[in-house]
């Protein structure tokens, strides 16, 4: 849900841009986020997310920066006050709902080099694409020695026939010459 929240700051800002005909080079927009995860996936380089959040992450950056992300601590969101169970009279009386938290008053340069928390590790994100490597073997093969091992397979494999046929006809009381076949078309009848 942060990330999505994260892609309608950008639309907006960037409606917002094209309404008051602001344009990019004149001033930079900053992107306040209370989500570690966000700002990690935004100013993430080297690793793929799945799908939902892939797309996502590439709506915003091709409207922004990652360095137009900052993090700001949940206590001084007022996105949140809402859900700390706040009464609808507490959240009037309080005017950072309008006017923002009070770092925002003082100079760009008190703010916009805070410190941030540590970003999340995205070693165990669930949202990480798994990599599985493809591994691929190339297997030459002799085609004259195959077929070379083919014709001699049916050499052994005539010579056991034959042998066998012997055999037999041995114990029937049949001569040699009588069992010896004389072509090629017996040994396919048998």
């Amino acid at each position: 849900m942060e990330l999505s929240a994260a892609v309608v700051a950008t639309r907006l800002d960037t409606m917002m841009r094209q309404e008051l005909d602001i344009p990019a080079t004149e001033s930079e927009s900053v992107f306040w986020t209370d989500s570690t995860c966000v700002l990690s996936h935004i100013r993430n380089e080297s690793r793929r997310f799945q799908t939902f959040v892939a797309n996502r992450i590439s709506k915003i950056r091709d409207v922004s920066e990652p360095t137009q992300w900052k993090y700001i601590n949940t206590k001084l969101n007022p996105a949140d006050d809402a859900s700390r169970g706040l009464t609808a009279d507490e959240i009037i009386q309080n005017e950072r709902r309008l006017k923002g938290p009070e770092f925002l008053w003082q100079p760009n340069e008190a703010w916009r080099n805070q410190p941030e928390p540590g970003l999340k590790n995205l070693d165990n994100d669930p949202e990480l694409k798994s990599e599985n490597p493809i591994l691929a073997a190339t297997i030459e093969e002799n085609r004259i020695d195959r077929r070379e091992q083919n014709q001699s397979h049916r050499s052994t494999l005539r010579e056991i026939f034959d042998v066998e046929r012997i055999e037999e006809s041995h114990r029937m009381g049949n001569s040699l010459q009588e069992s010896t076949p004389s072509s090629g078309s017996e040994k396919k009848e048998r």
